[in-house]
């Protein structure tokens, strides 16, 4: 507060040094280096570890090494086969503490709400005018019954011709699990079997003839460059390639240039994401709607906005009753199930992988998976 009323909200947003946890920032080199200190005495523990040292090590290769070699003793967002290899041994061991993302594929273009949920004024919708007008066979004309039906039919094809538990099998070394729909995760309370989107390249081919795609289409795919989602970028491209006639062209942008389209509802390019709220830890009954909604204007979205998504996410949102919330959340689930506006791919654990034989540390549940999910370092021991 004391620095808040010197400098205001601008002012203190680089100031790191103030906090409320169990270590105190002593030194921050952006894309580099973050130090933190024990805090003495402090009100819920005092680390055992007095000083830590976060490096950012973008290479993965370069964090295995350093873990193998016992310069780091965690390091995190490591390939799933060095985890998979490393976790043989016997020397190292997840952190698991509960963190795993949905992969999914996010319709973008379909932006069908007109007006503002809050404020009922008219929003923006030159993105979506500009992704009718580019015949994007993904995006429905909300006006138009037999668009939104040739739309849904592509988005179905899209969805069906996805081999879940062969990504999850190759890519993620079976340490994953398939998932189908976006926010509900198959091991969660509510999940229906119903829901699951098979593996069917014959029917997919079907719905592209009855929209009129039989000889297939091109697409843009947006992929983070960096992490697991290009290596599912590149599994979908070789499946849609093979079963659909469908040609992607992935765009390997990083996310801070990708990003201002989403923001802007400007941009109509698929893309790979679990979204805000795709973790598989968050309890169903939250309410759902708010990522796909118009709700979200002037942030971040997905890349579509239903105003269905909107009129339940305010539903839910007023409803106390827990019960209520639930089966309001699993009729939620089937209208994305109808409309598949981000069929999911894949739940991918967010752990990172440390040294036991080096290190004790009683990892506390988490579902912020930010800096490589490493948190509450103040319950980890150094052994000798």
């Amino acid at each position: 507060k004391k620095l808040f009323d010197q400098l205001g909200v601008d002012g203190m947003r680089d100031k790191l040094t103030v906090g409320t946890g169990p270590f105190r920032m002593v030194e921050h080199k952006k894309d580099e280096l973050m130090v933190v200190e024990a805090v003495e005495n402090h009100w819920r523990k005092t680390p055992s570890v007095k000083t830590i040292r976060y490096l950012d090590i973008p290479e993965a290769a370069a964090r295995v090494a350093m873990l193998e070699t016992g310069e780091a003793q965690i390091a995190g967002e490591l390939p799933f086969k060095d985890i998979a290899r490393l976790q043989k041994t016997g020397k190292f061991k997840q952190a698991d503490a509960g963190a795993t993302v949905e992969n999914a594929i996010m319709m973008s273009g379909n932006y069908w709400d007109k007006k503002h949920p809050v404020t009922g004024a008219a929003l923006d919708l030159k993105g979506y005018q500009d992704a009718l007008a580019a015949k994007r066979p993904w995006v429905g004309n909300y006006d138009d019954p037999a668009s939104m039906e040739r739309a849904r039919k592509v988005r179905w094809a899209l969805a069906l011709a996805i081999d879940r538990d062969g990504i999850n099998k190759s890519l993620l070394q079976g340490l994953g699990n398939p998932c189908y729909l976006s926010q509900v995760s198959i091991k969660a309370k509510g999940w229906n079997d119903k829901w699951k989107i098979p593996y069917d390249p014959a029917r997919a081919r079907q719905l592209l003839k009855e929209a009129g795609y039989e000889k297939g289409f091109e697409a843009d795919l947006w992929v983070d460059p960096q992490d697991l989602r290009s290596e599912i970028g590149d599994a979908l491209a070789g499946l849609w390639a093979a079963d659909l006639n469908v040609k992607v062209n992935l765009d390997r942008v990083v996310f801070l240039k990708f990003r201002p389209g989403l923001v802007q509802r400007t941009t109509s390019t698929l893309n790979l994401s679990p979204g805000d709220e795709g973790k598989t830890g968050f309890p169903v009954h939250w309410p759902k709607g708010f990522q796909g909604s118009a709700w979200t204007r002037g942030g971040w979205g997905p890349g579509f906005e239903d105003p269905k998504y909107a009129e339940i996410f305010k539903a839910m949102t007023y409803e106390l009753d827990v019960d209520k919330r639930q089966k309001m959340a699993e009729e939620w689930a089937q209208y994305q199930y109808d409309q598949m506006l981000s069929p999911c791919i894949v739940e991918e654990p967010k752990h990172a992988l440390y040294n036991a034989q080096k290190v004790k540390w009683e990892v506390l549940p988490n579902q912020n998976s930010n800096i490589s999910n490493v948190s509450n370092l103040e319950t980890a021991v150094l052994t000798p």
